[in-house]
């Protein structure tokens, strides 16, 4: 793969996120009576806690609740559709290789990628056919780091 997100800076990674929008950082539950930049910065500040000592973030399971499992899905459906079920695959296992999922979150994500598609062979994608970009691993950080933060509720 191109771009190797274990070397990527995770304060640049915050930098990056800080300037996004709403509707492009797609939290499940929109900001309550606050600006939205407030609610991302707290948010981000709760998962900052959930990285593992050496600063990647690590996700040893699946929360069980329902808000949890929304944000799998969404996350699922997203590397289905940008990489095609075979690609999102893929990259579930070299997020495993590189430690960012444990083996029971890897393995929960890949039964609800093949579940998306239970008729079907992996595919490659009709999009991104040269594999994952940056904007992948990154919104796929920000999905492990609300998983991560889900443990709490």
């Amino acid at each position: 793969m191109p771009l190797d997100p274990r070397r990527y800076d995770v304060n640049e990674l915050r930098h990056a996120a800080h300037g996004r929008t709403e509707a492009e950082f797609d939290w499940i539950d929109g900001p309550i009576d606050e600006e939205w930049h407030e609610v991302a910065s707290k948010r981000l500040a709760a998962a900052a806690a959930h990285v593992a000592p050496d600063g990647r973030p690590y996700l040893e399971t699946i929360p069980h609740t329902p808000r949890a499992e929304q944000t799998l899905l969404d996350w699922c459906g997203y590397l289905v559709e940008a990489l095609g079920s075979k690609g999102a695959l893929d990259v579930l296992s070299y997020y495993r290789r590189i430690e960012w999922l444990g083996d029971d979150a890897c393995e929960t994500a890949r039964s609800r990628i093949l579940s998306l598609a239970p008729n079907t062979e992996p595919t490659a994608g009709d999009g991104d056919e040269g594999g994952p970009t940056e904007e992948h691993h990154i919104r796929s950080l920000s999905y492990v780091l609300r998983l991560a933060s889900l443990h709490d509720d």
